[in-house]
């Protein structure tokens, strides 16, 4: 239990400053200055002509509890952390295209029924607030598996007596 605490502490410890940056020190800024030289070359090849970027420039902070949730796994290889979170990052980053063509799916594109929009978009806005979490569960499972075991206990088959195959047989046969 004082693993988890630990853990979160350092996630907070990590967000909370960044987060701070992000939307006050000029990263939300200059992310998004990043996002359309390399976001919008990709749109214009999907057909996007225009989107309403209020609809993604909240979302756009998504990779930074990815990136604290990575850096504070305990026991993640060096290659396992930083493989995984140029990975995820690139995950995270064509989320984010995705989520502006929807944007542009749902509220621009010639035909789309205004009153009905927000709610076509709704579940993008919820898929894309998971993605982060998703990611890193997908390449930290290892770790998070391991560090549940501890906190969870292992079902019980029938007829087994609890507590039973916890500890190591000495004889060579049943390994």
């Amino acid at each position: 239990m004082k693993t988890l605490l630990w853990l979160a502490f350092k996630f907070v410890a990590i967000t909370a400053p960044a987060t701070w940056w992000w939307m006050y020190g000029g990263g939300q800024q200059a992310y998004w200055q990043l996002y359309r030289k390399l976001a919008f070359p990709i749109l214009a090849q999907l057909g996007v002509t225009t989107f309403p970027p209020g609809l993604v420039k909240d979302r756009l902070l998504s990779f930074l509890p990815f990136v604290a949730l990575m850096l504070i796994t305990p026991r993640l290889s060096v290659a396992r952390r930083f493989g995984g979170m140029a990975i995820g990052i690139g995950v995270i980053f064509a989320g984010q295209v995705l989520l502006a063509w929807w944007a542009w799916w749902t509220h621009v594109r010639p035909g789309t029924a205004p009153p009905q929009a927000m709610s076509d978009f709704f579940p993008a806005l919820i898929l894309m607030d998971a993605l982060p979490f998703v990611a890193w569960a997908a390449i930290a499972s290892p770790v998070i598996l391991d560090l549940l075991s501890h906190i969870v206990p292992r079902p019980v088959a029938a007829g087994e007596e609890p507590g039973a195959g916890t500890e190591e047989s000495d004889d060579p046969e049943s390994a």
